[in-house]
Formats: structure tokens, sequence, C-alpha cells
């Protein structure tokens, strides 16, 4: 299996036609399958990108995307059809931006990024901007610190809540969790999430019934290993009530949380392998670990996945799947071709 993680967003529309958005050498380029097969050629939407871009998709199926160009400046492009918009939304060049996403709430566009504010002392502030009643609203959630590298961030939203996941270094990288209310139009204080005290890597959020899934690696004994910790998310705080490893300490990356058929997934890689645990019970316990296997030979990717029906039968960001010659997900599901791996005895466990 070869894994690659280049720039790639899926989106699932009301007609289940879907669009491939992916970045290539400063182009932004679009292809469109209608029952799984390309009846439109590849379609660039953009030609100047610097490094950065996001997508959203509305109820109407208007997909909204969000970039930075060669030139610094951000623009917003919306996509209907053969229909393309673009918009020029700063008054001028900003300096380079990092971790861009786009959210739509009941038709209301959420931006966020962070910039570079001190080189030398490794901060970075993180921006919130909304669009309401064509007027943009802006918000500084933080101001935060790196050790060495800039971690993702990671967005959920869920009744009426927009929850942000994002690293700051305090003596240590720990994981720390800001809400957004969009109906008050507030952030809630900084919450802190980890105080483990060891190198962390990657983040994925999952919020389900008042319940904040989190999941990243951490470093144990040279080897990163897949964490998972529960939180009851009551009112401007977060109680943690469950905690524990969840792969074998080895070369994992890249957890990625999916709700699929009243499972919780925890699928990450392993050695460019995909493997996977899921929950029955909310996270209170789990399935053993499985290889997915039929694999070899094909190329996987990690893409940013939306769907504009917002199904409450599945939830994701994320999802490890092939886009070619045909879209599929890998990871979860009906448990065809897997392997149970077993959960090595000096694993933490709950």
């Amino acid at each position: 299996m070869s894994f690659y993680n280049d720039k790639v967003s899926v989106i699932t529309d009301s007609q289940e036609n879907i669009h491939i958005i992916t970045l290539k050498e400063g182009k932004i380029l679009s292809y469109y399958f209608a029952n799984g097969k390309i009846i439109m050629e590849e379609r660039k939407l953009v030609d100047d990108a610097l490094m950065e871009f996001d997508v959203c998709i509305d109820h109407k199926d208007c997909i909204h995307l969000i970039y930075q160009n060669e030139k610094y400046n951000l623009y917003l492009v919306k996509i209907k059809g053969k229909k393309i918009e673009k918009a020029l939304i700063t008054e001028g060049p900003i300096p380079i931006i990092y971790n861009l996403n786009i959210l739509v709430i009941d038709n209301t566009l959420h931006i966020f990024y962070c910039i570079l504010l001190d080189n030398k002392e490794g901060i970075y502030r993180m921006y919130h901007h909304y669009l309401e009643d064509d007027n943009w609203y802006t918000n500084i959630i933080d101001d935060i610190k790196v050790s060495t590298v800039l971690n993702p961030i990671n967005l959920i939203y869920d009744k009426g809540m927009i929850v942000v996941g994002y690293y700051d270094c305090i003596h240590s990288d720990e994981i720390f969790a800001k809400a957004f209310d969009v109906n008050e139009k507030k952030w809630t204080e900084k919450i802190q999430l980890t105080t483990s005290f060891s190198s962390k890597l990657y983040i994925d959020l999952l919020l389900i019934d008042r319940k904040l899934h989190l999941s990243y690696c951490e470093y144990y004994d040279g080897n990163l290993v897949v964490k998972y910790e529960r939180f009851s998310f009551l009112s401007n705080e977060m109680v943690k009530d469950m905690e524990g490893g969840i792969s074998n300490l080895d070369n994992c990356s890249y957890p990625t949380f999916v709700y699929f058929g009243d499972k919780i997934w925890l699928v990450w890689l392993q050695h460019e392998k995909v493997m996977s645990r899921y929950s029955q019970d909310n996270g209170e316990n789990w399935s053993p670990i499985y290889l997915w296997q039929g694999t070899k030979n094909i190329e996987i990717l990690r893409y940013k996945y939306l769907n504009s029906s917002r199904s409450k039968n599945i939830k994701l960001n994320f999802s490890f799947g092939k886009v070619y010659p045909g879209i599929s997900f890998i990871g979860f599901g009906p448990l065809k071709n897997v392997v149970e791996v077993p959960l090595k005895k000096y694993q933490i466990k709950y």
C-alpha cells in the first residue's frame, strides 16, 4: 500500500453526485462524478493558490471554497453547477495562513486559520471570521505557542456549538478546546484537555450527545501510540471520564474518528497499513484491533469528506480510502477481509 497525504476533499451533494477537489502545483482542480462515473473532465477552479485551501457545501448544494493566493490575499469562491463566483475578502495582503478551515452553518460561513506572530518564540494567532447579513465579524480565538511543528486544528459542529481542538505548548505540547455558541455569538474560555507532559502529534474530535471524543498520537519509549479520551461537555467545562491507549506501541499516525452504524470507529495508519477498532457503547469498551487487508498495491489517501445531507447515521471529518478508479472508504463498516491483531500486554489499557 502507498499512502499519500495530499490535500483532497470529497463532497457528496444532495443528489448523491460526488465532487473531488484537490490542490496541484498552485492549481485547485475539481472532478465530478455522477453515479460513480466521471462525466466531466478536469476543471480548473483556481490557478494562483499559495498553499492552503478548504471547502464546504451548503444545503442548496453550493460549494464554498476558501484559499490564499500567491499575492497573499484571501479569496472566497462559490461553485454552483457550472457557475463560479470569486470574491476578494481581505482588504490587502495578509501573512501566510496555516490550518485554513471553512464551515457553513445555517447559511452562515465561518472561516478559521492561523498566522505566525513571532517566529523566534513560535507564537501563532488563531482567527475566526463569520459572515452574517453581508458583514464579516472577527474573533481572535487564541495565541498559541509551538514547540517544534504547528499541529493541525480540528473543528466539529453539533447542536449549536462549534468546538475547536488545538495544541498549545505550556512546558509541553498539550491539547486544548474552545467552543463557539452560534446563537449567542460567544466563545467559551480555553479548556485544557490533556495533561500528560509527553510529546504528541495529530488530533481528531467527535461530538455526540454532549460527549466529546478526542484522539491523538503520543510518544512512549520512542514509539507512537494512538490515545483516546472522552469528556462530558457540561456548559462551559469539559470533564474527563475516560482515557486509554487504543493501538499497540508502534509507528502509528493520523487517528481518525468515524461514527457509522451506531458505532464509534477509530481508524489509523500503522506502517502504511489501515488499522481500526470500534466501540458500541460510546467509548466505554472497544473491539479488538483489525488490520484491513486488500490494500496492497493501491494508493490510499486520507481525505476530507463532506455530505450536504448531514446524515445523523454517519459523522466524520476525514476518512482513509481511495478515489480512483472508484471512491471507497477503508477502515470501518462490514468486517470483510480483515485480520484481528492482538493487543500487546504492555499496552496501556482502560
